[in-house]
């Protein structure tokens, strides 16, 4: 390739530029057995490009030129699109009019290729800075040749050679030889104009099948005379083929209307692909029924102007207007595809269904024939353009929807509200309760009463010493009655509801302020980590037990993840007891190799399965006096549902009344633990109330969670089990999950407790006291 001068483009970029644009493969390697017609310009930079602008104009101008002069033929030019062979004209006068029109055509077509060239030529030596050198003409005069060989092969343009020798003619040497590569690469050629170009008449495939078999006859001539075709005959030769056969090419063929009418020739409907008035089409129409002949099985029937193909369709006709250059089969096969369009359509082929689906039919109509010429689409692919949706549409449509269930699950959510609170009004009413209190609380009068404890005797503490150890007893708190100080649970439910309940006589408020009989609801937390545990009175040497659990349960059984952390914590405060080494108790329940500890790095190593003794490394040194000393911690991580303290199983059944039942239970898995404080918490769906049938504890809502809490006291082993009973609005029962549970414990759930400190100068036990309490991190059922 000849270097680049100049450009305002990068190479590799001007390369890219030029590759996209070239057809031919000019300076390039797949290029190199294409025939390039001698230059006819100057092959300087300025001189080339001042020939190429007026060789673009010279090309533009007779293009239009003779489009224009096409158009103004009469008959020819109309929006009708009539043939190029005129009946109303004699025979000679006929084809010479075809011939100068046809010669009109291929002078635009070579125009129109040409100046397409200068655009690419003033593209490549202006603007990539190519030299001139590259540029060769398209056409080498094609009306001088004299034989098909050479204006195929070197008059005519080589734009698509690889194509059609890629695609035809290697084929077509490989199954009969030359003599198949030239039928292969001339078919190739017709199939590609066809499917390029489908406003030809499909009579251009046989039109260039047919220059293959006459390049043939021309290797025979001369292999029976040895001389070649060329001279006065030959160009005789070309003009039969080229202008005689070529005209059909012309002749394109168009759709000018497609109708359904009555067998009167009434139009029901009628899509006109080409500028007719309406009283052309009516006149059209009108004259069709009595150009059907009486008696016979054609489809197609013909004028001096236009041609009919038609199909019955029950007492209808479906009909397509064709000029009578048209390809009657294509037109046959075009007729069908819209006479399954309409049964596609429409339910049945009556005059009335058919003016109903008048919209729909005359869209799908559009997409089998644009501007009168036939697109290449099949039923399939109209029917899925015609069901395309608007975007916009679709999520408006989704929106609406979603606000009328959101409002009819509103009204119903309500309705289901107002009517479990009637119901647990008269519930009351019969068991012979006050029917102002509220529903929200536990228990009859609505309020979770204070948890009073009356032990006589306080728990021991675990010691090796028969000194007892005295409890203080927990210091009772509560609030005394308060005069109107805040509304009723009632009222507030009722300006929840905006107002829409009804107050009964029940539900009434008193005209002058009323005493409330409410108390303060419990808190359900407990307000620091020991929450209701018994205090302790630490002795000199005092040990701390804390662990924390973390839990994750599945609805259907199973363990997702169970976390267990603990730590031990050594407080002494007399500095005679600060030698000592601490025994611990054989675990209950073995947790394996997956419970790990680690001990202080003063600390002996402690090891779970043999001593199971925390002392220090060195026997002379002391435990630090006044402050405590993390002297051991552990962890366990497993999925073992064993080691779960406590169960939990919900149970949600949906009824038919759009309620569902909820049946909730624990149980106490490890006998060794007694747990304070336990608050299970159950979610309940958005705007729905329970109605509470049987329970254990307390229960009552939560406003901030929307939910219900449940309180147990104790849960040891003597009590160890429970359950809960409520009905509430909603039939999801994925609405009632996660069940968090919150509690506080006495001991340890990895079996870590102290059975005796001793001393390590002279062996003796000593007294010693011991916290052990286990807390809830996370415990939660999925």
């Amino acid at each position: 390739m000849p270097p680049a001068s100049s450009s305002i483009f990068p190479p590799w970029l001007a390369d890219a530029i030029e590759v996209s644009m070239l057809v031919r493969g000019i300076g390039w390697d797949f290029g190199r057995h294409v025939h390039l017609p001698q230059r006819t310009r100057s092959l300087n930079r300025g001189p080339f490009l001042i020939a190429t602008i007026f060789s673009f104009i010279k090309n533009f101008v007779i293009l239009d030129l003779c489009e224009s002069l096409v158009k103004r033929l009469p008959k020819i030019g109309d929006s009708e699109g009539n043939s190029i062979f005129v009946a109303e004209l004699p025979g000679y006068a006929r084809y010479t009019l075809s011939t100068a029109i046809h010669i009109m055509v291929g002078t635009a077509i070579i125009c129109g290729l040409e100046s397409w060239n200068d655009i690419i030529a003033l593209v490549k030596v202006g603007l990539l800075g190519r030299s001139p050198t590259i540029w060769y003409p398209l056409f080498d005069s094609p009306w001088r040749c004299t034989s098909l060989s050479r204006f195929w092969g070197k008059g005519w343009h080589q734009l698509l050679r690889h194509t059609f020798l890629s695609l035809g003619g290697y084929p077509g040497y490989w199954l009969a030889g030359k003599a198949g590569m030239v039928i292969g690469t001339c078919f190739a050629s017709g199939i590609f104009h066809i499917v390029g170009l489908p406003i030809l008449n499909t009579w251009i495939v046989v039109f260039f099948t047919l220059q293959g078999v006459g390049i043939l006859l021309e290797h025979v001539w001369k292999n029976v005379t040895g001389r070649r075709v060329g001279g006065v005959i030959g160009w005789v030769w070309i003009a039969l083929v080229i202008l005689g056969l070529g005209q059909s090419c012309t002749d394109v063929w168009v759709v000018l209307a497609a109708s359904i009418c009555t067998k009167g020739g009434k139009a029901v409907i009628s899509r006109q692909f080409r500028d007719m008035s309406r009283s052309r089409i009516d006149s059209l129409l009108a004259s069709f029924p009595k150009l059907i002949p009486t008696g016979t099985q054609h489809t197609s029937v013909e004028t001096e102007d236009v041609r009919y193909v038609y199909q019955p369709l029950e007492d209808l006709y479906i009909l397509l207007i064709t000029n009578k250059s048209s390809n009657i089969l294509q037109d046959i096969e075009t007729l069908h595809l819209f006479a399954r369009v309409v049964s596609d359509l429409c339910r049945s082929a009556d005059q009335r269904e058919i003016a109903k689906s008048a919209f729909e039919l005359l869209g799908a109509f559009d997409e089998i024939v644009s501007l009168g010429y036939r697109e290449q689409v099949n039923l399939m692919q109209v029917r899925n353009i015609l069901e395309m949706e608007s975007h916009e549409e679709k999520i408006q449509e989704i929106i609406a929807r979603n606000k009328e269930a959101e409002a009819k699950e509103e009204l119903k959510r309500r309705a289901k509200q107002l009517e479990m609170q009637r119901r647990e009004q008269q519930r009351r009413a019969a068991a012979g309760g006050p029917s102002g209190g509220s529903y929200l609380g536990g228990g009859v009068t609505g309020y979770s009463p204070i948890p009073q404890r009356y032990d006589t005797t306080p728990a021991p503490v675990r010691t090796a010493s028969p000194a007892p150890s005295s409890l203080r007893a927990p210091a009772f708190k509560g609030s005394g009655m308060k005069l109107g100080s805040k509304k009723t649970r009632q009222a507030e439910l009722l300006d929840a509801l905006g107002g829409e309940a009804l107050l009964s006589e029940d539900m009434s408020t008193p005209g002058s302020p009323a005493v409330s009989n409410e108390i303060e609801p419990p808190v359900s937390a407990p307000k620091n980590e020991r929450g209701s545990l018994p205090p302790i009175d630490p002795e000199s040497v005092h040990v701390i037990v804390r662990e924390t659990l973390s839990v994750e349960m599945v609805r259907d059984g199973g363990l997702n993840n169970l976390e267990l952390k603990g730590d031990m914590n050594l407080h002494i405060s007399d500095p005679a007891l600060a030698r000592i080494k601490l025994s611990i108790a054989p675990a209950a329940v073995t947790f394996g190799p997956e419970l790990q500890f680690k001990q202080h790095p003063n600390v002996g190593k402690f090891v779970a399965n043999r001593d199971r003794v925390v002392a220090l490394k060195d026997a002379s040194r002391s435990f630090p006096v006044g402050q405590a000393l993390a002297v051991l911690k552990w962890r366990y991580v497993g999925r073992d549902e064993t080691f779960v303290p406590l169960s939990i199983n919900c149970w949600p059944t949906p009824s038919n009344d759009g309620t569902c039942d909820v049946n909730i239970e624990y149980e106490l898995e490890n006998e060794g633990l007694s747990l304070h404080d336990v608050l299970i918490s159950i979610p309940l769906p958005d705007g729905s109330y329970p109605t509470v049938s049987s329970h254990t504890g307390e229960w009552a809502l939560n406003p901030s969670s929307h939910s219900l809490d449940w309180s147990i006291p104790l849960v040891n082993a003597e009590d160890r089990s429970g359950s809960l009973e409520f009905a509430v609005g909603g039939d999801d029962p994925g609405a009632f999950f996660p069940v968090k549970v919150q509690f506080v414990s006495e001991g340890s759930i990895a079996g870590v407790r102290v059975s005796s400190v001793t001393r390590v100068d002279n062996g003796e036990e000593t007294v010693f006291s011991e916290d052990a309490i286990v807390q809830v991190e996370n415990y939660a059922v999925v």
